[in-house]
């Protein structure tokens, strides 16, 4: 049977070192070591992971220190500290959904936990993968062990009445779902006035769909990394993008405008056009491995892009901090 994943060391990249090197919150790290090893699915089914904001809404990555995400379920939402207040110790805990949603879970860490332990969750939705499931998934039945972990929370908190914690927590200081459509109403009105978007939408006007839904989508692969640079139709990955030259300027203005708003968060290696009926999107990635048509650049073309706009060091995944090292 498979057993929880939790990388405490990992986990420390999740938290910004604004005052030297980061710490675990204590409670974090003695709930990582309870939960390490213990059968999955035998309180919830979800693992104590490094995520990150990027693909919580439109511009999350440029929010990257804002947010604190330990939690990954198996649908690929996540949960972690809503920083806004800059002090952990004051931070809610809130999920991005993979659906969308996004919600205040609980005003601390204890109250989620409690939350978990109680199995005070829906049976459906974005949050049902926190409850206990004594389906077999053909990997066995796993141990119900809400009980230990209540057993746990008592102790390190002091409170043997869980239920009345959960019901007296306080309310959050801020709706974090009118937060994030905020940010994300912002975002998407910059990119979409954005002068070199707006010429992206005339050369690749060819592109659109015709008399297309609004969901339908010509998508453009984008790969970069120094002077190396891929852009191709995703449906006719052999074939470079005939309009390659004239994008390039406009995706070099936008690439470097967004290091330079946001210190830390460096240059994309990756990133996809979307050409709609009435549009043009772009969405970078920062996080995961690019794959080159025309095969991975060397290390210094790598290495020339972190020299010029820095990443902070946490936000450095292990693929990237790889070739750094060569």
């Amino acid at each position: 049977m498979p057993t929880y994943e939790v990388d405490l060391d990992e986990l420390r990249r999740a938290f910004p070192n604004r005052s030297g090197p980061a710490s675990l919150p204590a409670l974090l790290t003695r709930f990582g070591k309870w939960l390490g090893g213990k059968p999955w699915r035998s309180v919830g089914s979800f693992d104590l992971a490094l995520q990150w904001s990027d693909s919580g809404f439109p511009g999350g990555e440029r929010h990257y220190d804002e947010f604190a995400l330990v939690i990954r379920l198996p649908d690929g939402s996540a949960a972690g500290y809503w920083l806004a207040g800059g002090d952990v110790a004051d931070a809610p805990i809130v999920l991005f959904g993979s659906e969308g949603q996004h919600e205040v879970l609980a005003p601390d860490l204890a109250t989620l936990i409690a939350r978990i332990a109680l199995g005070d969750f829906l049976e459906r939705g974005a949050t049902a993968d926190f409850r206990y499931s004594d389906e077999d998934y053909g990997q066995g039945v796993a141990p119900d062990l809400r009980p230990a972990l209540q057993a746990f929370l008592r102790a390190e908190t002091g409170t043997d009445d869980l239920r009345a914690l959960v019901r007296k927590a306080k309310p959050p200081r801020w709706d974090f779902g009118e937060w994030v459509a905020g940010a994300t109403e912002a975002y998407t009105a910059d990119m979409l006035a954005h002068p070199d978007m707006r010429a992206m939408a005339a050369i690749l006007d060819k592109y659109r769909p015709a008399k297309a839904e609004a969901w339908q989508v010509t998508a453009i692969n984008i790969r970069w990394a120094g002077p190396s640079f891929d852009a191709w139709l995703a449906l006719a990955a052999k074939d470079q993008l005939a309009e390659v030259e004239a994008v390039k300027p406009h995706l070099a203005a936008l690439r470097d405008e967004a290091a330079a708003k946001k210190p830390g968060l460096g240059l994309w290696h990756s990133a996809m056009l979307m050409v709609y009926a009435d549009r043009v999107w772009l969405s970078p990635d920062y996080i995961y491995t690019p794959d080159f048509r025309s095969g991975r650049p060397p290390a210094e073309a790598f290495k020339a892009d972190q020299a010029r706009a820095p990443r902070e060091a946490r936000r450095i995944p292990p693929w990237l901090a790889a070739i750094l090292a060569t």
